[in-house]
């Protein structure tokens, strides 16, 4: 499965069990769609990429804590 599909599957998985997600929640998924790739397979995601992901290209601000 992809990674877009994935997503798209979470997050009506979420919707189903009445939780969803707020909008902040939503675009952080969008983004790391956006930056791995949304047709990479689930099965050739490396943990490093998860990890450049979260460090981002700056210093950590308010928003991460939130």
């Amino acid at each position: 499965m992809n990674l877009q599909a994935m997503i798209a599957q979470y997050m009506e998985f979420r919707r189903a069990l009445g939780k969803g997600l707020d909008d902040s929640a939503e675009q952080v998924l969008r983004s790391y769609c956006r930056t791995l790739g949304p047709a990479t397979d689930m099965a050739e995601i490396r943990r490093e990429q998860v990890r450049s992901f979260l460090a981002g290209k700056g210093p950590l601000t308010a928003y991460w804590y939130r």
